[in-house]
């Protein structure tokens, strides 16, 4: 309702009484403008996580609610029907199959997401859900050790955790050294969570990584960083 407010619509002056003339809306509310993509993102992409980022996907879940359960589709077809112009037809005609192809998009696209995404550049630089991250000690090291598992299935918690902590270190229970530091990696992704198994695996959901360094480049960020903290 504020959405729509702040398009304007109580401005709309609402006959008295019922008619057969269709009220005038503003294309801008049919199909509001409330996504923050460009379409062209879509239409470009090549790359698997170009499509996961090109949406906010509370957006995209709030223009499912209202345009799933409406009569929007037989709206424009009425509409559409009634004109005598054959191109104006046509252009309702279109205008449909368009809007059929974006609820099937961002069904997808919702299905997918996940609730955060996090590029790593080369100098080691954080971005978190498109906005730079000045992230740093136990919370950076663990989601940096957490990027190297990112094509994994699934991984032994004591392999997490070598990396994480070091070798050289007295070990403890590896289900608590794993969740101590999936602490750390909470604080900056909230949305995170993981799942274990009898076998100590641990699978890691809620995060996509986009990752620009090699994995020898990650490892060695990690042991500079535990390097520091031994200082």
């Amino acid at each position: 309702m504020d959405y729509l407010a702040s398009k304007g619509v109580e401005k709309i002056e609402l006959r008295a009484k019922a008619t057969n003339e269709n009220l005038p809306l503003s294309v801008k509310i049919v199909l509001p403008e409330i996504f923050t993509w460009p379409a062209s993102d879509i239409a470009e992409s090549k790359k698997a996580f170009e499509v996961k980022r090109g949406c906010d996907i509370e957006v995209a879940k709030l223009y499912l609610d209202i345009f799933t359960g409406t009569h929007f589709n037989r709206l424009i077809s009425t509409i559409g029907k009634q004109s005598e112009d054959k191109n104006v037809r046509q252009m309702f005609e279109n205008v449909k199959l368009a809007h059929e192809r974006l609820i099937e998009y961002l069904l997808a696209l919702v299905e997918e997401a996940r609730p955060h995404i996090v590029k790593i550049n080369p100098k080691m630089e954080l971005e978190i859900d498109g906005k730079a991250a000045k992230a740093k000690g136990a919370a950076k090291r663990a989601l940096l050790t957490l990027a190297l598992m990112r094509d994994k299935n699934s991984f032994k918690a004591e392999d997490f955790n070598d990396t994480y902590y070091g070798t050289d270190r007295a070990k403890g229970d590896p289900a608590s050294e794993f969740t101590t530091a999936i602490r750390d990696v909470r604080k900056l992704l909230p949305g995170l969570c993981y799942d274990s198994s009898g076998k100590g695996q641990r699978s890691v959901n809620g995060v996509y990584f986009i990752v620009q360094p090699s994995d020898d480049q990650l490892k060695e960020a990690i042991k500079n960083m535990l390097g520091e903290k031994k200082q």
